[in-house]
């Protein structure tokens, strides 16, 4: 997966630098919330976005098997506070953000080509807007590419804190929700990007990352305590 020569993107200033360390294949530790498994999935919608931080956001829809929908926002960037950069450095060694390993993955497997190469076209989703205590018509630049492509996910099913505002600033409190997060992008027939970019003869990871993490649940509450 290499990136095309002439770059006109609205994530052109985001490839990938050497001197940043790989993402690897890693088996890491109403409504209905999916148990933890790898599902065949179409991408809806994929549109950038801007948190009021200043990160940059990619929002994607896909639709499910059962015509159930999974609908995420991966933030691609820290925000102006640290820079703006899609990684972080750790003990001396800079990694990409989670959001942008997913995204740029996702990017790579379902079109060939990576993230800071998605062309991007205005188009109207409906996005809920906290002023209008509803759901309003927005203009948004979609990766149109992306839009109709067909790929495996691995989704893990979620246990966190609910938040809220207090003085100002967002808390855990004393309450817990079940969600979804998407965990590894494959494409149609299983591969990851770097099966991919190994001419693996095989999609072996997949089936490596089911037998771990098949029905378990990600609980982000565990050893923590909420604010009173």
């Amino acid at each position: 997966m290499e990136n095309k020569g002439k770059l006109m993107s609205l994530f052109a200033g985001l490839k990938r630098d050497e001197s940043i360390e790989q993402p690897k294949d890693t088996l890491g530790g109403g409504f209905t919330v999916l148990d933890t498994d790898v599902y065949p999935a179409v991408v809806k919608m994929a549109y950038a976005g801007k948190s009021r931080g200043g990160a940059q956001s990619v929002t994607i829809e896909f639709q499910l098997p059962d015509e159930r929908t999974h609908k995420e926002t991966f933030y691609v960037t820290s925000g102006d506070a640290k820079g703006n950069k899609n990684y972080y450095e750790s003990n001396g060694t800079r990694r990409y953000l989670p959001g942008f390993v997913t995204v740029d993955e996702l990017c790579a497997v379902a079109t060939g080509h990576l993230l800071a190469d998605q062309e991007t076209a205005t188009k109207i989703v409906k996005e809920y807007d906290f002023d209008a205590g509803g759901e309003i018509d927005k203009e948004v630049p979609a990766l149109t590419d992306l839009i109709g492509k067909k790929v495996k996910l691995a989704i893990r099913k979620v246990v966190e804190f609910k938040r809220k505002e207090i003085d100002g600033k967002w808390v855990d409190i004393d309450e817990t929700r079940e969600k979804n997060e998407v965990d590894k992008a494959f494409n149609e027939d299983g591969f990851t990007v770097n099966e991919l970019m190994n001419k693996a003869e095989e999609a072996e990871f997949i089936d490596a990352w089911v037998e771990k993490n098949q029905g378990k649940v990600k609980d982000l509450t565990k050893g923590k305590k909420a604010s009173p």
